[in-house]
C-alpha cells in the first residue's frame, strides 16, 4: 500500500501505447529539422520500471512530451502514428482525466514552476483535480517531508537549487499519483540518496515508471528494469550491459583514465589540465571571509568561515541537494549579497597584494565572475547563435570577435550560426553557454552542473578549453568521480557549511 494513495489495481492502470510512430519538427532558419522517430513502437510494462536510454539530442524529451500529448500541440512540427492511453486517443482525452493518467517532470524544472511557493506548487494539481482541502493539506505536507523539504513550506521555488527544483516536482507528483510516472533526465542533478529513494519507491509500489536516461545505468540495475534504446528513429529492447556499451562508445559514461585523456579538439600545447597551485597564495584572486546567506522563509542558512580563490586552479563544490554550492556560487559572482561577512579581492597590479586587498562590490564581482547557470535559458535570450556569441561586444571589438565565432562554434560543435538558441536541444544549449564563456575571458568562471546534458567526452573538452593559467575554474557537480581528477580541491558541501574534501 502506498504512503499516500491506495494501492492500485495493475489491471486498471493506464499506459501510453504509440504505434508506427514517427515526429519531425518544423524547419527554421539555420535549423534544418531532421525525422526523429520512424515507425516507433512502445508500450511500457506495468508495475515496472522502463528504462529509455540514448545520448544527447536523440529525441528523449521529444518523445517524454509526446507522450503526454504536449508535442506537437505547442510545438508544432508533424506527427504520424497512432498514440493511444488506456486505448482512447491522446488528443481526446480530458486534461484533467489526463492527469490522472501520466505526471511528467521535465529535464528543466524551472519549465513547469509556476507558484509563489513550494506548498503552493504541491497543491496545485490537487486544486485542479478538486479534491478536498484536508485531503488535500494532508497530501501536500507528506509529499514535501518525504522529498526532503519540510521547512521549505514558504520558499519560493525560483530560490531552490536545481536539484531541490527536481525534488520539489517530485513531491507534486507524488501528491496527485498518476497511472504512469514519466521522468525526463531528472537524476543528473539529483543527490545520490535521493535517487535511491525514489528508485526505491517506484520499485517498492510497484508503479508504472518511464525514465529517459543517457548516464548512471548502473544505478538502476539493482531494480530489474524494462531497457530499449533509441537507435536509427527506432526503439530497440536491450538488456543494460549492451545499454552501456553503447553508450560508452558515445562517451557517456565516465572512466577514471578521463581524468589525464586531452578530449579531441582540446589546447594542444602542455597539458590538456595543467595543474594549479594547490593553495592561495601571491596569485589569490578572491578571499571570503565569514559569509553568511538565508533566504526568506527560512529553511536554509550559508555560513563558510573561510574561502580563498587563486589564480590558476581548478575547484570542485560537491554535496546533496541544497546544501548551498549553487548559493555561493551566486554571492562569488555578485548575483546575490551576503547578509554578513566579507569578499576581498586581490589586486594583481599592485605589488603587495595583502595590503591592496579592498572590499569587492557586487558590481566588480560581476565583471570579474562568469557564471554558466544550472538552467542555460537564464542566459541565452537572443534570436541567433551568432548573435550570442558577439552579445557585449561594440565598434571594432565586435569586428574583430566576429572573426572568431567561426573558430569558436567549430570548438564547441555548435550548429550554423544562424541557428536560433530557443530552439536547440539541452545539451547544445549547454556547449553554447560555455563558447560564451570562452569569449569573455573572465578571471573567475562557474560550471553549475555544467556536466548536466553532456556526455563525459564533452564535458572534459568544456574543461579543458575554458581551464587557463590566468583563471580560477570552479565545478559544481554531485558526480565526485567525474570532477575530482580533474581539480586541484574539492569541498565538500553540508548544510550550508563547507569543508575541504580529502
Amino acid at each position: 500500500m502506498s504512503e499516500f494513495h491506495p494501492a492500485r489495481n495493475p489491471s486498471h492502470t493506464k499506459v501510453p501505447s504509440c504505434r508506427e510512430l514517427s515526429f519531425k519538427y518544423p524547419d527554421y532558419p539555420g535549423l534544418k529539422a531532421e525525422q526523429l522517430f520512424d515507425l516507433l513502437d512502445f508500450t511500457p510494462e506495468v508495475g515496472r520500471i522502463n528504462l529509455i536510454v540514448g545520448g544527447a539530442d536523440m529525441g528523449k524529451t521529444t518523445l517524454a512530451r509526446i507522450l503526454m500529448g504536449l508535442i506537437p500541440l505547442f510545438t508544432g512540427g508533424t506527427l504520424g502514428g497512432e498514440l493511444l492511453w488506456g486505448g482512447q486517443k491522446v488528443d481526446k482525452i480530458p486534461r484533467d482525466e489526463m492527469m490522472r493518467c501520466g505526471g511528467l517532470i521535465f529535464q528543466d524544472p524551472e519549465e513547469q514552476l509556476i507558484s509563489p511557493s513550494c506548498e503552493q506548487e504541491v497543491a496545485f494539481g490537487l486544486e485542479s483535480l478538486g479534491v478536498p482541502e484536508e485531503i488535500m493539506r494532508a497530501r501536500v505536507g507528506k509529499a514535501l517531508s518525504w522529498a526532503g523539504l519540510s521547512g521549505a513550506e514558504d520558499r519560493k521555488p525560483a530560490s531552490l537549487s536545481g536539484g531541490e527544483q527536481k525534488r520539489l516536482l517530485t513531491a507534486a507528483l507524488m501528491a496527485i499519483d498518476p497511472h504512469v510516472w514519466i521522468l525526463d533526465e531528472i537524476f543528473e542533478e539529483l543527490d545520490e540518496s535521493f535517487r535511491e529513494k525514489l528508485l526505491n519507491y517506484l520499485a517498492d509500489h510497484k508503479k508504472c515508471a518511464i525514465i529517459f536516461a543517457s548516464k548512471y545505468l548502473d544505478i538502476y540495475s539493482r531494480y530489474d528494469p524494462v531497457i530499449t534504446i533509441i537507435e536509427n528513429r527506432k526503439l530497440k529492447p536491450v538488456d543494460i550491459q549492451s545499454a552501456g556499451a553503447l553508450l560508452s562508445k558515445k562517451g557517456f559514461t565516465f572512466l577514471p583514465e578521463d581524468w589525464t585523456r586531452r578530449p579531441p579538439g582540446s589546447p594542444s600545447k602542455g597539458s590538456a589540465f595543467p595543474s594549479a597551485p594547490r593553495y592561495p597564495g601571491e596569485e589569490l584572486l578572491l578571499d571570503l571571509r565569514d559569509i553568511k546567506f538565508s533566504y526568506p522563509g527560512g529553511g536554509f542558512n550559508l555560513d563558510i568561515t573561510r574561502l580563498a580563490l587563486s589564480r590558476g586552479e581548478t575547484i570542485a563544490f560537491i554535496g546533496d541537494n541544497g546544501s548551498g554550492k549553487s548559493t555561493l556560487a551566486r554571492i562569488i559572482c555578485g548575483l546575490l549579497s551576503p547578509s554578513a561577512g566579507q569578499i576581498l579581492q586581490g589586486d594583481p597590479d599592485k605589488s603587495n597584494l595583502e595590503a591592496n586587498k579592498k572590499a569587492c562590490t557586487a558590481e566588480n564581482l560581476r565583471k570579474t565572475c562568469g557564471y554558466l547557470f544550472q538552467n542555460p535559458d537564464y542566459q541565452l535570450f537572443l534570436p541567433s547563435i551568432t548573435e550570442e556569441l558577439l552579445y557585449g561586444y561594440k565598434g571594432k571589438k565586435r569586428k574583430s570577435m566576429n572573426a572568431r565565432t567561426e573558430e569558436v562554434m567549430g570548438l564547441f560543435n555548435l550548429p550554423s550560426g544562424e541557428a536560433p538558441p530557443s530552439l536547440l536541444g539541452y545539451g547544445t544549449r549547454r556547449k553554447l553557454q560555455g563558447a560564451v564563456a570562452y569569449l569573455q575571458e573572465r578571471s573567475i568562471l562557474i560550471l553549475d552542473e555544467g556536466d548536466s546534458g553532456l556526455n563525459y567526452s564533452d564535458f572534459l573538452k568544456m574543461v579543458a578549453l575554458l581551464k587557463t593559467p590566468e583563471r580560477c575554474l570552479i565545478l559544481i557537480s554531485h558526480q565526485q568521480a567525474a570532477v575530482k581528477g580533474i581539480s586541484d580541491r574539492v569541498f565538500k558541501f553540508n548544510r550550508g557549511r563547507v569543508e575541504e574534501a580529502p
